[in-house]
């Protein structure tokens, strides 16, 4: 997926704010790489009633990752999921909180993300389409 057509995406659903991470996995492939999947339940505010659905965000050859979230407890996204990019390769972020401004760097994100995910490429696809 192109980084403007995710980047139009993020901005349907308001970047999920207030959204609910549903899960967040990690596939490794027999190539050695691994891929990063997270499910978030979110409102797409581009649609008529602001229609909730449930959207799954993959980021391919994940390199560095962090998720510090307890399982068994409600995940809700108060800060947002921003993509963002240093040095050519993409990081999602989740739920960081920079005041008025995105992260200008990876170190910015690694001081205070509580979850990121650096990797080559990312799809986000909406899950509930018959809605």
């Amino acid at each position: 997926m192109k980084r403007e057509d995710a980047l139009k995406l993020l901005d349907d659903y308001h970047r999920f704010d207030d959204g609910l991470l549903k899960s967040f996995t990690y596939s490794f492939l027999r190539d050695s790489s691994m891929t990063v999947s997270l499910e978030i339940y979110a409102r797409n505010h581009a649609m008529e009633g602001n229609v909730w659905k449930t959207v799954k965000l993959v980021v391919t050859q994940a390199g560095e990752v962090r998720s510090n979230f307890s399982g068994g407890e409600t995940n809700v996204i108060c800060s947002g999921v921003k993509l963002l990019e240093f040095d050519g390769k993409l990081c999602l972020e989740v739920d960081g909180e920079y005041g008025e401004h995105d992260p200008v760097s990876m170190e910015e994100v690694r001081r205070i993300s509580p979850c990121f995910i650096m990797g080559e490429t990312i799809d986000i696809t909406e899950l509930d389409l018959d809605r």
